[in-house]
């Protein structure tokens, strides 16, 4: 299938008509495709994470399909009667606390200064407004309507918060750059019809990085904290993602290798946008997307902000100006989970989640009632850190049917004396049959290290 003229008139100009240039970058920073030329787009020559950022897939499942699935595996309830609001059920917190272990991994490779947040910032003042105004003319800001606090509002991200807490700060020249970890509970008041109940709520958690550099470091900064975290991207999607840039056309004027550079770092396909007016407080805004089924959802974003620093008085002690890099982190039930469940169903994929992430990994079958030994093997797999279950009612293939139906990707059948009468693996990995004492060996390098090295500081090509 030919796109080339597709891509030009509908994705170019329909879907967004401040875009005045769009190209198309393959991982080694060799250019694919380009609006300004008159060529076509085959689709062998992109991954499919790509096209469907470009929306050139149809749609696989449903949204309600996911959430089904979410309610299923005890992830969370979506009968809360105000809509965008869901209850975290308790495999919730197994999920993000999985994801914010490859969180903190990155974290404390880029030592950061962390931080906790109030929930509340306070609307008053030119540069606070600034800042916010985009939300506040959206009217997607919840407001505290007491008689003596009518600026005050709830954070909608991090950055109010933040920048009001360090307005007039100087940083110490020789300890830039600077990177500030904060993680809040955000609310936006978004109309009924944008919740969809899974990436885009009226309440949610995040998790971001602010680095205050010098202006000349910057572009460096946001490739170096790009680079850190596509190591994430390749953890839980191997190469199956895309890079986006959205890039200011007067920075771009001036930066014309700028998707090609970014490309060869993170070595993966780059579609860049040129937009003719600089669409907020950024210049060069970035992000790593999956085909998640449904649609494209991005799991970890960047952003080049020029203006904030300034604006707040936020200086180096040598008066050198302060760019900031924001950089927000994975999260699981809000984006990797949703990604990886869409696909599944999208592709009609066999319904198993990656080890580390799955709620239930080991589904114990036992022949005949249940005995001592049934629950030994329960309470040493529980002590090696392996989630398990016990299934007690249905014939066997009945319990083995459940168990995949409900995203197990293990389970073992158990016998009435002091052995595994049988232990089949049925997952994504090759099914083998194995003694107990074999598996527990096993489980755990089944599952991927964090094996990365420290990443290399930016380098100019």
């Amino acid at each position: 299938m030919w796109l080339g003229k597709t891509l030009k008139t509908d994705y170019l100009l329909l879907n967004n008509m401040n875009i005045i240039k769009n190209i198309i970058y393959s991982p080694n920073g060799k250019i694919i495709w380009d609006s300004s030329e008159n060529t076509f787009l085959d689709e062998n020559h992109v991954n499919g994470a790509t096209l469907r950022y470009l929306n050139k897939l149809p749609k696989g499942c449903k949204v309600n399909e996911i959430k089904n699935v979410f309610q299923k595996l005890n992830i969370q309830s979506f009968n809360y009667p105000i809509k965008g609001f869901p209850i975290n059920l308790p495999n919730a917190k197994v999920i993000e606390e999985e994801v914010n272990k490859l969180n903190d991994y990155h974290a404390n490779l880029l030592n950061l200064y962390k931080i906790n947040l109030p929930q509340i910032y306070n609307s008053n003042g030119e540069d606070i407004c600034f800042l916010t105004r985009k939300h506040e003319r959206q009217d997607d800001i919840y407001r505290i309507n007491n008689t003596d606090k009518k600026t005050w509002r709830l954070n909608y991200s991090a950055d109010p918060a933040l920048f009001t807490w360090l307005r007039g700060h100087t940083f110490e020249s020789n300890k830039l750059p600077f990177r500030i970890e904060s993680e809040v509970d955000c609310f936006r008041n978004f109309l009924s019809g944008a919740v969809n109940g899974l990436d885009h709520m009226r309440q949610f958690n995040l998790r971001d990085i602010h680095s205050f550099c010098k202006e000349q470091e910057s572009k460096s900064e946001l490739f170096f904290l790009a680079i850190t975290f596509s190591e994430g991207m390749r953890y839980y999607f191997d190469e199956n993602w895309v890079a986006f840039i959205d890039i200011d056309s007067d920075y771009f004027d001036n930066n014309l290798n700028y998707g090609q550079e970014f490309a060869k770092q993170i070595r993966q396909y780059v579609v860049l946008n040129v937009f003719e007016n600089k669409k907020t407080y950024y210049t060069v805004r970035s992000g790593f997307n999956v085909d998640a089924g449904y649609k494209s959802v991005m799991i970890y974003n960047f952003q080049h902000d020029e203006l904030n620093a300034e604006r707040f008085s936020i200086k180096a002690s040598n008066k050198e100006k302060i760019n900031v890099i924001h950089a927000c982190l994975a999260r699981g039930v809000t984006r990797i989970l949703p990604a990886m469940i869409g696909k599944i169903i999208s592709y009609r994929e066999k319904k198993f989640l990656p080890l580390s992430l799955s709620p239930v990994q080991v589904a114990i079958i036992f022949i005949g009632t249940t005995n001592t030994y049934c629950i030994r093997i329960a309470t040493e797999f529980s002590m090696k850190g392996i989630r398990v279950c016990i299934l007690e009612r249905g014939t066997i293939s009945e319990r083995i049917k459940w168990s995949m139906n409900n995203w197990i990707p293990f389970y073992c059948i158990v016998g009435n004396d002091d052995h595994l009468a049988s232990l089949r693996i049925e997952s994504k990995f090759n099914q083998d049959n194995m003694s107990f004492d074999d598996l527990l060996c096993k489980l755990p390098s089944l599952e991927k290290n964090y094996n990365f090295s420290k990443p290399k500081e930016y380098y100019d090509l």
